[in-house]
């Protein structure tokens, strides 16, 4: 395979400024004053809550109040944290909405909702202080309920491929030392219960196809393939600066970085990291997705030394696997792509600056031309939570709508309207407000 490296370091002072300006806006904050001292910001209209009940050590099922079809409420809904801290779906053409909860305050959050992939569960957390906080997994219609107790709430869920299983990240203590441990929850056991698999820091992952192991990055270096029962295996490679893999159906299936400093590499591996399929190499830091059809390679190769962290934030460029053409989609900052569901059309966010607001430009190449949407300043929520590991989000949520023909955004048009945006991801209209909140994400069936 040809190999191709973008020289992000020399890049011209316009994009080295272009990524101070970002950084910095970044730092200081980049929400609007309406949402600024946090996120809620008045009482929500409940239509369906669901109950809550203390958790136990094992779930706590809780009936829902309010019956709605499963069916209704699982497909192209988009899941939406109010701009009062609740949860509910909105369904992006009439506007109809299902509230989860009613009860957020500053003592009680609601974080990272994340849609199983065929909308049949919504797993979310319930940062309680005082008090410890809750993973929390119900259907989408409110029934089903089922609470765990967390230590520490969770920051990140990811649900295996075939819905079964929920994985998550979030704080916990190991000799007492603060690290981050990896659980599971296997819904299809009599009575699910969290299993810690892994723990060590940073720690990123993916799902297998078939939903039977995870593929893990744990620290700087080490690449492992963890099993249900706990069983670590650690491939023979040295893994490189990058922070979230992939596992695919493309090819040998691992996909992640690995080498010396002095040779950094984007590869594919087999589960035996015998084979190993070079993709390209970088210097920096590398983000990468395969396209859903495994066809096309996005990648950017960042800066490591950004000080807002960001995973993702340098020039994209596609690589086509049948033909081996690499396509630059960007050489302005990319800081997060998302690949649509049925591979052929992929969303890029660029940076902007306008009266020192940080401005994020929605772009969509659809396979032969890039079409630039309404830009729009994010929320805090998104910047801070989702887009600054937005490598790491593209595996387990989607901003696009299921037959991938539009795109959802969160923050404030230029007529300074806030509000979570669908937006017809060829330009062919305006982005319409569906709903009031802080952060969006569509439904992947």
């Amino acid at each position: 395979m040809p190999r191709i490296h973008l020289d992000f370091h020399g890049s011209s002072p316009t994009v080295q400024h272009a990524l101070l300006i970002f950084v910095a806006l970044f730092l200081g904050g980049c929400a609007a004053p309406g949402l600024e001292g946090g996120i809620f910001q008045g009482p929500a209209t409940v239509i369906a809550p669901y109950g809550s009940s203390p958790a136990g050590e094992g779930a706590q099922r809780q009936p829902s109040p309010v019956q709605r079809s499963l069916a209704e409420l699982s497909a192209n809904r988009i899941l939406v944290i109010g701009v009062d801290g609740n949860l509910f779906t909105v369904d992006p053409d009439s506007g109809e909405r299902f509230y989860l909860t009613e009860d957020a305050s500053r003592e009680r959050r609601y974080l990272q909702p994340t849609w199983s992939p065929a909308g049949e569960w919504i797993a979310w957390t319930q940062a309680n202080d005082p008090g410890p906080s809750k993973v929390v997994v119900a259907r989408p219609n409110g029934e089903d309920v089922m609470e765990w107790a967390a230590p520490f709430p969770p920051f990140f869920f990811h649900w295996s491929p075939d819905g079964r299983r929920l994985a998550y990240l979030s704080t916990s203590l190991q000799n007492r030392r603060q690290t981050i441990a990896l659980q599971v929850i296997d819904l299809s056991d009599d009575s699910p219960q969290p299993k810690t698999l892994l723990r060590g820091q940073p720690l990123y992952f993916d799902w297998a196809p078939d939903g039977s192991r995870i593929l893990a990055h744990r620290g700087a270096d080490e690449l492992l393939l963890v099993d249900m029962d706990g069983a670590q295996t650690r491939l023979p490679v040295q893994g490189a600066a990058f922070a979230a893999p992939q596992w695919t159906e493309t090819g040998p299936g691992l996909v992640v970085a690995v080498g010396p400093e002095t040779d950094l590499r984007m590869v594919m591996l087999d589960e035996s990291a015998a084979e190993q399929q070079e993709i390209t190499n970088f210097r920096g830091m590398a983000a990468f997705s395969f396209s859903p059809d495994g066809r096309l390679f996005a990648f950017v190769d960042t800066d490591p030394d950004n000080p807002a962290g960001m995973n993702v934030l340098g020039p994209l460029t596609v690589l086509d696997l049948e033909t081996g053409v690499f396509r630059q989609l960007s050489a302005a900052p990319t800081a997060g792509f998302f690949w649509s569901p049925d591979g052929r059309s992929l969303l890029f966010l660029t940076p902007e600056l306008d009266d020192r607001r940080l401005w994020l430009r929605p772009q969509v190449w659809d396979g032969s031309q890039t079409v630039q949407l309404a830009r729009f300043r994010p929320t805090n929520t998104f910047v801070e939570q989702y887009l600054r590991f937005a490598d790491q989000y593209a595996r387990s949520a989607s901003y696009w709508s299921p037959d991938s023909t539009r795109i959802v955004i969160t923050g404030w048009n230029e007529r300074n309207q806030a509000g979570v945006w669908v937006q017809p991801a060829d330009g062919s209209g305006p982005a319409v407000k569906v709903a009031d909140g802080v952060y969006g994400v569509w439904s992947r069936k």
